[in-house]
This record gives structure tokens, C-alpha cells and sequence, in this order.
């Protein structure tokens, strides 16, 4: 009787440690699933490339979106611009709409306070920016030939939604900032920064001395007027100068105006 027990009591030992190891193994299971982010299985990626919608289940890279359009037209890669619309959950710093929110305030309390000469740059500057569609812009050098042959140039897009622009060369150059009038003007081949001044009329409280020069690859490029060095800094075709204001005029508040203006054109949508 004792040995049918003691057996019994093994057999029911054995099952018990079954059951018990199939259900660490279930729990085991569990918390490897529960450790892989759900977000990873629905993440999208959706991009707008000029006129027409992209959406992406799985992560693309650049040339599989650039190859649905790449041989369309002869497009200008240089002037190719990527824009993220939904910034990162960690992201602090403020958005390119906030920046432009600020610079609008900031000229409206400028121009309250003004003499009537610069408030003439102030307001060109105010009408400006307002025109502007801004985003956060992602510099990197888009090229589709560029992209299929190097891996380093083909990276792949983290989801979120983005805009992307192509465009065929461009034949202007924009010149906004300290000056009486924004304008477009013809874009020359190996013409200087000095040289396209004189296509506007310059506010007497520009800075004379220097002119930002915001290639449309996104690089920004101080080019310096009456100097030898401003002929090693030739505007691309699509290519925006800003004149700044004199910060000597107006203290700090137009050399904050300066910066911000710089930065946001940077993110200008075109």
C-alpha cells in the first residue's frame, strides 16, 4: 500500500511540474510579446511627394521612394527637399510654425516702436514670412542615382509623415530681409552675391556688409559684400538671400530677428 502511495505521489509530482513548467514557459512567452513595442507592427510611413500621396506599411529608403518618379521629368536633385511633419514625442525645441509665430510677433512689436523707414523693411519682412508654408526640414543630399549606388545616401525613413519636393531647375533667386521690397530675381550662372544686390533697394538700416545665402539644398553660407572671399560663394539656381538688419540700430531685438529669420528660411517649404 505504502508503494502504491509513494508511487502515486510521484506521479502527481510530475504532473504538477508540467503543468507548472508549461505555464513559466507561457508567462516566458507573454513577456518576450509584451517587450516588442505593438507600435512597430503598425507604423506607417506617409509621405507626400509633390502632388500625389505615398503610404508605406514597412519602412521604405530613399530610392524606393524617389523610383516611382525619379525618370518622370529632369528634376534639379539639388533643390530636392524632405520635410518631417510629425516630430518626435522627445523633440523640445520649437517647431518651424512656432518659430514663424514668433517672428510675426516680434516684427508686429518692432514696427509699433519704429521709425517709419524701417518699418517700411519691417513690414516687407512681416508681409514675407507670412506667405511662407514651413516644416522641419531633414538635410540630406536626395538623389536617386545618388541613392541606389551608395548606401550611405539611402537611408531608410523613420515612421511619420513627410513632404517631399522635386523640382525641375530653377531659373530665380529670392531676395528678402532688410530691403524696401522683397523680390525674385533672374538666377545667372557664376554671378556674385554682391552683383544680385543690385536687383533691390536696400533699407538704410541693412547690414552692407554681409548677405546669408541660403542654398536650396538647405546650407547656409555667410558671404561677405565688398570682399574678395564673397566670390567663393556663388547662389545656386532656387537659392534665397536674406539682408540682415543692422543689430547696431536696433540692439539685440534685430540681431534676435536676424537669427530667427535665418533659421526659419531654412525650413521654408518651396
Amino acid at each position: 500500500m505504502s508503494t502504491f502511495v509513494s508511487l502515486t505521489y510521484r506521479m502527481l509530482l510530475a504532473a504538477v511540474c508540467v503543468v507548472s513548467c508549461f505555464f513559466n514557459l507561457a508567462l516566458f512567452s507573454s513577456a518576450i510579446a509584451s517587450a516588442v513595442p505593438a507600435s512597430n507592427t503598425q507604423a506607417a510611413v506617409t509621405i507626400q511627394l509633390n502632388e500625389a500621396e505615398f503610404t508605406y506599411t514597412a519602412a521604405p529608403r530613399l530610392n524606393e521612394v524617389l523610383a516611382p518618379v525619379a525618370l518622370d521629368r529632369q528634376w534639379y536633385w539639388p533643390a530636392a527637399q524632405l520635410f518631417r511633419l510629425s516630430a518626435g514625442a522627445s523633440s523640445v525645441a520649437p517647431t518651424a510654425e512656432q518659430t514663424q509665430q514668433q517672428i510675426l510677433a516680434k516684427l508686429t512689436a518692432l514696427i509699433a516702436d519704429a521709425e517709419p523707414e524701417l518699418q517700411q523693411a519691417l513690414y516687407a519682412l512681416a508681409y514675407e514670412i507670412k506667405q511662407w508654408q514651413v516644416a522641419e526640414r531633414i538635410i540630406l543630399p536626395i538623389d536617386y542615382d545618388l541613392a541606389r549606388i551608395n548606401p550611405a545616401f539611402n537611408p531608410r525613413f523613420e515612421p511619420g509623415n513627410y513632404v517631399l519636393r522635386l523640382t525641375e531647375r530653377p531659373d530665380q533667386v529670392r531676395i528678402f530681409g532688410a530691403v524696401n521690397s522683397s523680390r525674385n530675381t533672374p538666377h545667372i550662372g557664376a554671378l556674385t552675391v554682391e552683383a544680385y544686390l543690385a536687383a533691390v533697394s536696400l533699407n538704410a538700416y541693412a547690414d552692407t556688409g554681409k548677405v546669408w545665402v541660403i542654398q536650396p539644398d538647405g546650407h547656409v553660407k555667410a558671404a561677405l559684400v565688398h570682399a574678395a572671399a564673397n566670390n567663393l560663394v556663388q547662389p545656386m539656381p532656387g537659392a534665397m538671400l536674406f539682408i540682415p538688419f543692422s543689430a547696431s540700430w536696433f540692439n539685440k531685438d534685430l540681431a534676435e530677428l536676424n537669427t530667427l529669420v535665418l533659421s526659419l528660411a531654412v525650413n521654408r517649404v518651396l
